[in-house]
């Protein structure tokens, strides 16, 4: 399967069409924004892409929110959109996820973030910029989502894959961050830092050796595939990797280890 947009855009090919036509936002800190940023790029709050009425970390917006978030950031219905962070990918695969999830498709996160633009020394700006209002509409694409119910529903199934992108002490239960410790059942693990290079600073590893890891661990494209991590920012890179390879079923759980790992219910596991 081809995958329909690049999801993923290197700092080279941004900075090459830096001229053309699209919407470049900056997920960091304020501060680090006014140090210096992209030229032309928007600052864009990510916390406005959680829920605020609900205490569950990683929720998405209700549409209402999300709408008035991108319009103030000047996101607009047929403008390519490109994001970036400083922390190697998971705000930004966090904000292009929501992008998605929300119906606009022409998204990508920059490879390597603001170190590897800073590291090739490409063009800097600092002064504040601000876009037009934007025009861009949410609606929700289910197909893109899982929640608790749905997960449960289907534990065990040979059709789904749980992905897990978390450490793996967070995963066999050490490091714990909610009430309860561990893992979904029958999720594999799949630390998203394994997908990253050993070079300073880290970029995503080519197609070929993401493929291998992902064979190793049985993720294939003909399994429905459910990305989670304590609050979907890590495993959004997951999600962006997967479909910018061209798997045709893959979903994001945005409530994430906050909320299995919070209900008094939730079946955990610790070793699978």
């Amino acid at each position: 399967a081809q995958a329909m947009n690049q999801l993923v855009i290197s700092s080279n090919q941004l900075n090459s069409t830096l001229a053309r036509q699209r919407t470049i936002i900056d997920v960091r800190s304020a501060e680090s924004y006014l140090q210096g940023h992209i030229p032309g790029a928007i600052h864009f709050e990510l916390r406005q892409f959680n829920a605020n009425q609900n205490t569950t970390a990683g929720l998405l917006p209700i549409l209402a929110e999300f709408n008035r978030a991108v319009a103030a950031a000047g996101i607009k219905a047929n403008t390519p959109i490109v994001v970036y962070d400083d922390i190697g990918g998971p705000p930004a695969a966090r904000f292009a996820w929501t992008m998605l999830v929300f119906g606009h498709n022409d998204i990508a996160m920059l490879d390597g973030g603001m170190q590897y633009w800073r590291a090739q020394e490409y063009p800097i700006n600092t002064t504040a910029e601000h876009g037009e209002p934007g025009n861009f509409q949410g609606a929700l694409q289910n197909q893109r989502l899982a929640d608790y119910e749905m997960i449960l529903r289907q534990l065990g199934s040979e059709k789904i894959c749980l992905v897990d992108a978390r450490s793996a002490a967070e995963y066999r239960g050490e490091d714990r961050r909610s009430t309860h410790g561990g893992h979904i059942p029958g999720a594999v693990n799949l630390d998203w830092t394994a997908t990253k290079t050993a070079t300073t600073p880290a970029t995503f590893i080519e197609a070929d050796a993401l493929q291998a890891l992902l064979d190793d661990r049985g993720i294939t494209p003909d399994k429905n595939i459910i990305c989670y991590c304590q609050s979907h920012q890590r495993s959004s890179v997951l999600c962006l990797l997967l479909e910018n390879l061209g798997y045709p079923h893959v979903r994001g759980y945005p409530g994430a280890w906050s909320d299995w790992g919070n209900r008094v219910d939730a079946p955990t596991a610790n070793n699978d």
